[in-house]
C-alpha cells in the first residue's frame, strides 16, 4: 500500500508564480501548505513522473528555483510510490525601462504636452506610459505617451513609469 496517498499537495494560491526580472523567486515549498502524510515527504521534482528519481530536487533547488515548470507530490519511499502532483509554472517576466522623456516650456499660465517612450526587452508591444505627481506615491494621473498637463500656473514636476506584464519601471 502507498501511504502517499491519492490527493496531490494543495496549491497556495497567495504565493504568485510571476515574478519581474528583479524579483527574486519564491522556495517552491511556498506553493503548498499541505502537510506530507506519515512516512512521506513533500518532494519538488523536475519530471512529471515522480518516480523518476533522477528529477527530484535538492533542498538548495526547492529554496532557488529559475523560472520552469515543477512538479510537487508526497513521496513514500518504502513502497516507492507517490501520491498526484501539483503543477508549478514560475515565469519572469521582462521589466520595461523609460527610453526618453521630453519636457515642455511656457511662460504663463498653460497647459503643455510632455512625452515618454518606453520598451521591454524582447517584446514588440510597447509598455503603457503612467504619469503621476508625485515621485513614489500618489494616483495616477493619466496613461500614454503624450501627456496633456492640466493648466500651470508655476513650474511643475511630473513622474512617469513604464508598466508591462506586472512589471513597473523604478524609479519613476
Amino acid at each position: 500500500p502507498c501511504v502517499a496517498g491519492n490527493i496531490a499537495p494543495t496549491r497556495n494560491t497567495d504565493a504568485p508564480t510571476a515574478f519581474c526580472a528583479e524579483d527574486t523567486l519564491l522556495s517552491l515549498n511556498s506553493y503548498t501548505d499541505s502537510a506530507p502524510p506519515d512516512g512521506t515527504s513533500l518532494i519538488w521534482s523536475i519530471n512529471p513522473d515522480p518516480l523518476v528519481l533522477g528529477g527530484h530536487l535538492s533542498t538548495n533547488q526547492v529554496n532557488n528555483p529559475t523560472p520552469g515548470t515543477y512538479y510537487g507530490f508526497f513521496y513514500d519511499p518504502v513502497n516507492v510510490c507517490a501520491s498526484p502532483t501539483l503543477v508549478i509554472t514560475l515565469v519572469r517576466n521582462d521589466t520595461p525601462v523609460i527610453t526618453e522623456t521630453t519636457g515642455a516650456e511656457r511662460c504663463g499660465a498653460a497647459s503643455v504636452i510632455l512625452l515618454a517612450s518606453g520598451e521591454t526587452p524582447d517584446i514588440e508591444t510597447a509598455p503603457d506610459i503612467l504619469w503621476y505627481a508625485s515621485e513614489t506615491v500618489g494616483t495616477q494621473l493619466f496613461s500614454g505617451s503624450s501627456f496633456p498637463t492640466p493648466v500651470l500656473q508655476t513650474t511643475t514636476i511630473f513622474w512617469v513609469e513604464a508598466s508591462a506584464n506586472g512589471c513597473t519601471s523604478s524609479p519613476r
